[in-house]
């Protein structure tokens, strides 16, 4: 009985482990060819390391919010819109809002970024908290 109590025990604390070693994922498109410029949220650059930045002011440092991926790591070209759950700007706010450190280690944030001609790009991208623009 000791023994079923204990393994019992073992698995609970093992699925509780997974349970919250696990990343949620959040999709995000950006389109910065079908919005003109002057209305955008946010600005895509860089060469080796991409950095889409997106104008808010909203973290407690006054800056604006970037993420970055490595452009060796680029993801595949797609030529119809990826049929993920995206994200709203106020939702994605919100989750930042709530856990701005940790983020990186509760989420995975996977940008899909608009290309001419009808294309999609999706990278995997990762929030640069300590470099954003200040004001």
């Amino acid at each position: 009985m000791n023994r079923i109590k204990m393994l019992l025990s073992t698995l609970m604390l093992l699925m509780t482990t997974l349970a919250y070693s696990q990343k949620k994922r959040i999709d995000f498109l950006v389109d910065t060819v079908n919005i003109p410029k002057a209305s955008r949220i946010n600005s895509i650059s860089g060469k080796g390391e991409i950095i889409y930045t997106f104008f808010c002011r909203c973290l407690e440092t006054k800056q604006d919010m970037r993420f970055t991926y490595l452009n060796s790591k680029k993801g595949s070209i797609s030529l119809m819109r990826p049929k993920f759950h995206f994200f709203a700007w106020k939702d994605l706010l919100d989750l930042i809002d709530n856990d701005v450190i940790k983020f990186d280690q509760n989420y995975e944030l996977y940008i899909t970024e608009v290309l001419p001609q009808n294309r999609y790009i999706t990278n995997k991208v990762y929030f640069d908290y300590h470099r954003g623009k200040s004001y």
